[in-house]
């Protein structure tokens, strides 16, 4: 990667970049505004909107939380101490099971997060669920969530539009079944089921195992029920479950451990297997985040959008095509960022500020200066690979670089294979963004933090 190209700026000049970046113009906010999220301005909703957008989602979908990592004062900071940040800004993710793919997003700021629901009976988990859920309703969804957004109200509320729901559910939650006193205790192994002619319990106690059983799709097409259901099962810890489409079925599961294979629940089968798509969010991008320390909360948080942009291209890119599944996400993003900074894809040159645009032809040219003589230079791939160099009189007539020719594999074809192969990345790059409705090379400034260096871009007064 050649970083002395006059096509890219210092360090200290994308520091300053980063400095005098805002979103909205403060003198034009309203003084009664309490949406504290108003100083992305219309970077959050039009990505909430292009999310949305992307793709119709399949038959199950989920909720979970995702943290932001910030030390900072801030009145609405979380803490959670199952995140490995502990501390940040929370964000509420709706995401598609199957593809993994980001639909929606809600970030908590206290009172006055924005909610659609006015139920105070849905508590602010369940509001929260029916705000995410807003524009997916109807369709005969299968919601999946955990103990903190579930309660019978929420179920009851769901079926009313046409969406099942299953998930852990909190023994004290309104409108629960009341236990018996001799049955307050289970004993291991045992399973309650509780229903009112719409819901069912079930209650258990189960034990965090890490499971070597998938659930097919002969498991899956199971009899729907048309009443919520609870189930209470004693494994080792008591669990709750409340689920409005299966019915309580047994299954086998097998383990690592031969001792630990054991009969369990099909709707924990379900919740264990579909839940995990927000968490693969987080198992993405947290590795490779482009996010940078800042006292000013926002700023880092445009930051974490982008990682949900560059990740949701990802889980495009394997969509539109099943045979780069293997395709890991660290490979994908440099080739992404490789992609960006190649002066054979696009450069902008600094001071003129005009896009270069490569021509599609690329053939080898013998170079001559004036007198007629062949003029010779450096191999470009050469001298960036740290190889060898080779004196070469070729230049590619596309790309304009000095590329040696000789042999089967010259560099002049490596690197034109090279291009294609990061070609596909831009397109793909290009397609999403284009999507956003982002510009493409200002987004490109946000993503250059990872190597350091970016394009010597006008940025004018750094205002998106």
């Amino acid at each position: 990667m050649d970083i002395k190209s006059k096509s890219k700026c210092t360090y200290r000049r994308f520091e300053a970049i980063l400095r005098s970046l805002h979103f909205v113009n403060n003198e034009t906010v309203d003084p009664n505004n309490k949406d504290r999220f108003i100083k992305l301005g219309k970077l959050l909703p039009d990505l909430i909107e292009k999310f949305c957008s992307l793709i119709e989602p399949g038959e199950f979908v989920c909720i979970n939380e995702s943290l932001m990592p910030f030390h900072g004062r801030l009145d609405f900071r979380q803490y959670n101490p199952l995140k490995r940040a502990r501390f940040g800004v929370k964000t509420m993710i709706l995401a598609d099971c199957v593809s993994k793919i980001v639909l929606k997003l809600l970030p908590y700021q206290g009172k006055s997060t924005s909610l659609l629901s006015s139920d105070v009976e849905l508590g602010f988990g369940g509001r929260s669920a029916v705000s995410l859920l807003d524009g997916y309703l109807g369709r005969g969804h299968r919601l999946v969530v955990d103990n903190w957004y579930m309660s019978p109200k929420l179920a009851h509320h769901l079926l009313t539009q046409n969406t099942y729901v299953l998930g852990t559910v909190r023994k004290t939650r309104k409108n629960m079944p009341t236990i018996k006193p001799e049955d307050k205790k289970l004993e291991k192994g045992r399973i309650q089921m509780y229903t009112d002619g719409k819901l069912l319990v079930e209650r258990y106690v189960f034990t965090y195992i890490t499971m070597g059983y998938t659930i097919c799709d002969t498991i899956l097409q199971v009899k729907y029920m048309v009443c919520p259901c609870f189930l209470r099962w004693m494994d080792r810890r008591e669990v709750f479950m409340l689920n409005s489409f299966t019915p309580h079925e047994m299954f086998p599961t097998t383990a690592a451990n031969p001792k630990n294979t054991r009969d369990k629940p099909l709707s924990v089968l379900i919740y264990n297997s579909k839940m995990g798509a927000v968490d693969d969010v987080d198992k993405q991008i947290r590795q490779y985040e482009t996010m940078r320390k800042s006292i000013k909360w926002y700023k880092k948080y445009a930051f974490y959008l982008l990682d949900l942009c560059v990740y949701n291209t990802y889980r495009m890119y394997l969509l539109l095509d099943p045979t780069r599944q293997r395709q890991r996400y660290k490979p994908f993003l440099l080739g992404l960022i490789e992609s960006m900074i190649e002066p054979s894809c696009n450069t902008i040159r600094s001071g003129s500020h005009q896009r270069q645009t490569v021509g599609t032809d690329h053939l080898p040219k013998c170079c001559r200066g004036a007198s007629g003589r062949k003029s010779y230079s450096n191999c470009w791939l050469c001298y960036k690979t740290g190889s060898k160099r080779k004196q070469t009189c070729f230049k590619c007539t596309g790309c304009a670089k000095r590329l040696c020719i000789q042999g089967e594999e010259s560099c002049f074809i490596k690197a034109h294979k090279s291009a294609q192969v990061v070609s596909t990345n831009v397109k793909v790059l290009k397609f999403f963004i284009a999507c956003l409705g982002i510009d493409f090379y200002k987004l490109l400034t946000v993503l250059f933090k990872i190597i350091g260096t970016c394009s010597d871009i006008d940025c004018g007064a750094a205002v998106i």
